[in-house]
């Protein structure tokens, strides 16, 4: 992609979607910048790029193989990094490649606050999930990491952002993970609803919604069970299961499964209750994992037990479910808080 093709393709759909250059360089350039990128006169940094094409909803998938040596290096960190925050995997891996990202980033250029950014956000999660922070501060964190490009960002106006970028979106939702941590349920729910009802509405090319929307989906879903909403942790079941058959993604459609067994375990639903935990543990058990496949055998089998029991097919759930609650792996890998 020529240098000219992106800045054409960034004017066409900022003019098709009515956006000025002021309100998309917002927090990630000067407006001067964007006009010159527009004009095909300037080649700002790579993340730069991408984060204006985020904004948009455009694809990026291609804008690796025009970047440098240096820039490419850490595009590829990015991504490894972000799949395994995806995967929790939450390990001395994980920990090396951020390390080394710091030491790229030590050279401040146009993307040093988008790389900054990102750099806060993956400590921030690493921190949490390993406990070496409390919530209260890994939110501070992760706040500080927003602020770089949405300056005037306030949770009362979270409707009134119009354009983010995929790491301002992961911000976000890893804000709404550590508010389930500091048991702000209401608060939490508040940002996954607002995020959830953005990557709907946006004009999102489909690779960005396969990355991020099944896991708004699966965080709602979580966040709606704490709540004791089974009928509508089983409709944004059903639709996350939909949308991850289309597209392929396995890594959410396990989880999926599992939270609308549980609500259909609440609801009375006793065969697609018992069909969605047996597609959970089939799915885990082919990416590998055993033992949160396991747990989920070892509840299948007690509300299995406890449905044997009941008279006359009647469905209730055991009192060991009574508020349902997350298996014992489950919680080791952290999958018991949003993604």
């Amino acid at each position: 992609m020529e240098i000219y093709g992106i800045g054409q393709r960034i004017r066409e759909e900022r003019v098709r979607q009515k956006f000025s250059q002021e309100e998309l360089s917002y927090g990630i350039c000067a407006v001067s910048t964007l006009s010159r990128l527009e004009n095909g006169v300037q080649k700002p940094g790579l993340k730069v790029q991408e984060a204006l094409l985020e904004r948009l909803g455009c694809s990026t998938e291609n804008l690796v193989f025009f970047a440098n040596e240096d820039e490419g290096r850490k595009h590829f960190l990015e991504v490894d990094m972000g799949f395994r925050l995806m995967n929790y995997e939450f390990d001395s891996d994980l920990q090396k490649e951020l390390e080394e990202y710091e030491k790229l980033i030590q050279v401040r250029g146009v993307g040093s606050n988008l790389e900054q950014q990102y750099y806060l956000m993956v400590k921030a999660m690493y921190e949490l999930h390993t406990k070496k922070q409390t919530p209260e501060q890994v939110y501070a964190m992760l706040k500080k990491a927003l602020l770089l490009t949405m300056p005037d960002f306030k949770a009362k106006k979270l409707y009134g952002i119009r354009l983010m970028t995929l790491t301002e979106i992961n911000i976000l939702n890893d804000m709404a993970v550590t508010l389930y941590e500091m048991k702000s349920t209401g608060l939490a729910m508040k940002y996954i609803f607002f995020l959830t009802d953005y990557v709907e509405k946006s004009n999102f090319s489909r690779d960005v919604l396969v990355k991020r929307y099944p896991m708004l989906l699966v965080n709602l879903a979580k966040l709606e069970i704490k709540l004791e909403d089974f009928e509508q942790v089983f409709y944004n079941c059903q639709k996350g299961i939909a949308f991850c058959k289309e597209c392929g993604r396995m890594v959410p459609l396990a989880e999926l499964y599992y939270y609308k067994a549980v609500a259909c375990v609440r609801l009375g639903r006793r065969k697609t209750a018992m069909e969605s935990y047996e597609h959970a543990i089939c799915l885990l058990k082919i990416r590998d994992k055993n033992e949160f496949a396991k747990q989920i055998q070892k509840e299948y089998q007690s509300v299995l037990t406890h449905l044997r029991c009941t008279s006359a097919g009647q469905l209730h759930q055991p009192e060991a479910h009574h508020n349902p609650r997350k298996p014992e792996a489950e919680q080791k890998t952290k999958s018991d808080q949003p993604v």
